[in-house]
């Protein structure tokens, strides 16, 4: 007679069932409490990826891998994007302690915390990221410093970078295997330097700096792909467009902003710029190898999304960035 303990359909067949029930925690961790096989199968689902907007779902996921150094070694995928603030201030002390556990997590996002007091939630993690999103949190500027220094693995990059944090340097060896970048100028300035970056998404802040950008220009001409504008207004066009001798995708943020160029209805159109692969200023003479061109017209300007599970970058094609 079979046991619980024993399941009597293969693994493979398993595999497929429990699948269909990855959005379904409630069932998965019922599944887990039937045998000691399932459990382990049903453990990558409910741990490997957390990136739910509820705070009560994440206090009791935080509770549960600090009790199980197993179930900790499976988180692969941490975000709290969508939690509200309130909610991140009360996971905080849970999370440093938490984060501490998932040796082997791969995605880390800790968007916009607004705490005081934040510094610690980094040191001591032994993980090694292949993507990072940061942007907007407040963690001590020489804590994310010592800990970018240790990320040997770190592909993707979404920070803002302060003029107060100039102080602060960032060593050439950290970061090596950068290939995208997501942040303000002083993010750019800082972490683009030395590294064979290729994937760019500038977004301007206020406060940032509008001086030329030609003590850049080697890294710049390493870029595949570019977006180029956000919330704030950008800055113009002729900042950077010497510069792209290798871009293939360009994303502008309000073209019509250039002056002495006249958009008519037709021009505003985005499916058209698709259709010709080109823009209609001078770019496209400074960048020869541009293929795509996607404008982005003011009602549409927001900041990019960053991916809860994010793609591979660098595979050859770099219109996968859009």
């Amino acid at each position: 007679m079979p046991t619980l303990s024993k399941p009597t359909l293969p693994l493979e067949l398993l595999r497929l069932i429990i699948s269909d029930l990855q959005e379904c925690y409630p069932a998965l961790y019922a599944l887990s409490l039937t045998s000691k096989i399932l459990r382990g199968e049903v453990e990558h689902l409910l741990y490997g990826n957390m990136t739910s907007a509820s705070e009560v779902a994440h206090a009791t996921f935080l509770t549960t891998i600090l009790h199980s150094r197993r179930c900790a070694t499976l988180v692969h995928a941490y975000s709290q994007e969508g939690v509200p603030n309130q909610g991140k201030r009360q996971l905080w002390s849970l999370l440093c302690r938490g984060l501490k556990e998932m040796n082997n997590l791969k995605h880390l996002s800790l968007r916009a915390t607004l705490l005081n007091g934040s510094a610690g939630s980094l040191s001591g993690c032994s993980f090694q990221l292949e993507s990072f999103d940061c942007h907007g949190s407040h963690v001590e500027e020489e804590e994310m410093v010592t800990f970018l220094s240790t990320q040997r693995n770190l592909k993707q990059l979404n920070i803002e970078w302060h003029e107060l944090w100039d102080n602060v340097a960032i060593l050439p060896s950290a970061c090596p295997a950068l290939q995208l970048l997501c942040g303000n100028r002083g993010a750019i300035e800082a972490f683009l330097p030395g590294k064979l970056v290729t994937s760019l998404a500038w977004i301007p802040h206020p406060s940032d700096s509008i001086f030329s950008i030609d003590h850049l220009a080697p890294s710049f001409n390493h870029l595949r792909a570019l977006s180029y504008g956000g919330s704030f207004k950008r800055p113009r066009l002729e900042l950077i467009v010497g510069h792209l001798q290798s871009l293939e995708v360009l994303k502008v943020a309000d073209p019509c902003s250039e002056a002495g160029v006249s958009f008519s209805a037709r021009y505003r159109d985005e499916a058209y710029y698709k259709q010709i692969g080109a823009p209609p200023f001078a770019a496209h003479s400074q960048a020869p190898n541009l293929i795509t061109f996607v404008p982005i017209f003011p009602e549409k300007v927001s900041s990019p999304n960053w991916p809860t599970s994010p793609k591979p970058v660098g595979n050859g094609d770099a219109r996968h960035f859009l």
